[in-house]
């Protein structure tokens, strides 16, 4: 799944695409993104908190190649 954007994203975005994600699919899930503040912010971790471990993250680290 994924998202077209024509501005930058921003955390509230991040949310409800993960939002998305977990109405789409029932299981548990890892999100594999990169260390963009956006993904990594306050909103987006309280939200995966939220989830009880339904939804976790894996930040890629900030000099991986893309």
């Amino acid at each position: 799944m994924f998202r077209l954007y024509e501005t930058a994203q921003s955390s509230a975005q991040s949310v409800g695409f993960v939002k998305a994600l977990r109405a789409q699919f029932k299981h548990k899930s890892l999100l594999v993104w990169d260390s963009a503040v956006r993904h990594n912010s306050r909103v987006v971790r309280k939200y995966l908190d939220s989830t009880r471990g339904a939804i976790q993250m894996a930040l890629l680290p900030v000099y991986a190649r893309t």
